[in-house]
């Protein structure tokens, strides 16, 4: 039989074979499967960024030192007592549980704290570092945190791991000559030695002065006084204001200050910090300490960083108490029967 023009087969070949569906799927899972053994082209890593001032500086289980304590750590609550006590009180705040208020006597009135006595340092391991005058200074500006109170002022809640100074800055433009810091606010509290969540963000007290002023040894009377909101709006936080750890909440990031030449400040002009001071502290008492609802072991005692202070300023003396007023005389009253005036009738007596 002679092949039509037009058609591909004869009638004597046979038709193509068809293929399925589930062939077709098969070939596709292959041709998948062979096409990840494709090399692919090199792509060249995108260039790093040129090296910036470091923002955030956190001690992390690989950094930290094998023996540091946490800030929750239940010693931090007797740790510094014989170094406190005499300087101080120790109260039970509403808002913030434990808490130690120091001495009208020791700070004055108008005491705030990384402000009254007491200058900035710097250098590049430990950032800024809070050189206290006072003899009490190299606990509560290096351990801790600070918190304004209504009731009772400034405060400190006692916490156990160092920092050279734990305060966040704030920082404006190039053309916005003033630069501001306050106490990082405390993320825990100490209820009946227990350290817990705080659960809300506390206000924080920032203080400005001018950028050329922040390393100045009296730096506490070159802070602008009075209203300072319009700076606030004019400055924005140098690394996170308040930020924890979801897995470690009770472990904020430390955050730096900027660099002296971020502040154009020359290095000159930047006091470097005291060599610390190894400072042994006392031991917890013996028997189990309760920290966050767990039966907690006796820490050992470990020599603390002592930041010495530059120069102690003088107790001032309390005064003595003023005597008590003398009672007052007071005379027994005498009846004396009224006088009618001239004129007046008179009114007759009652039988």
């Amino acid at each position: 039989m002679t092949a039509l023009r037009g058609t591909p087969f004869a009638s004597s070949d046979r038709m193509p074979p068809r293929i399925s569906f589930s062939a077709l799927a098969v070939g596709a899972t292959i041709l998948a499967l062979a096409g990840g053994c494709v090399r692919k082209a090199y792509v060249p890593p995108a260039a790093p960024l040129p090296p910036g001032p470091p923002i955030v500086l956190r001690e992390t289980e690989e950094t930290a030192p094998a023996d540091a304590y946490g800030d929750t750590d239940p010693s931090a609550l007797t740790a510094f007592s014989d170094t406190l006590n005499g300087h101080g009180t120790w109260l039970d705040d509403d808002d913030y549980g434990t808490v130690w208020a120091p001495d009208p006597g020791d700070v004055g009135t108008g005491f705030a704290p990384y402000v009254s006595a007491g200058h900035w340092a710097y250098d590049d391991v430990e950032g800024y570092v809070w050189v206290s005058d006072y003899p009490w200074g190299w606990v509560t500006f290096h351990y801790g945190r600070w918190i304004l109170t209504a009731g009772h002022g400034w405060v400190w809640i006692p916490g156990r791991a160092y920092a050279g100074a734990w305060v966040i800055w704030r920082i404006g433009d190039d053309d916005f000559d003033y630069v501001g810091w306050a106490p990082e606010p405390p993320i825990w509290i100490w209820q009946a030695g227990i350290a817990v969540s705080l659960g809300f963000v506390p206000p924080t007290a920032y203080v400005f002065c001018g950028r050329g002023e922040v390393f100045a040894s009296d730096v506490g009377v070159r802070v602008v006084r009075g209203d300072t909101a319009w700076m606030e709006k004019r400055t924005r936080p140098f690394g996170p204001a308040w930020a924890g750890d979801e897995q470690r909440p009770f472990e904020p990031r430390r955050v730096t200050g900027p660099r002296p030449e971020t502040l154009h400040v020359t290095r000159d002009r930047v006091p470097a910090p005291p060599a610390p001071v190894s400072h042994a502290v006392r031991s917890v008492p013996p028997g189990p300490v309760p920290s966050r609802g767990v039966t907690a072991p006796q820490p050992p005692s470990l020599p603390l960083r002592h930041i010495a202070p530059a120069s102690a300023p003088a107790r001032r003396p309390k005064p003595p108490p003023a005597p008590a007023p003398a009672p007052k005389k007071v005379s027994p009253k005498r009846y004396r029967p009224a006088i009618p005036p001239p004129g007046a009738p008179v009114r007759p007596k009652v039988q």
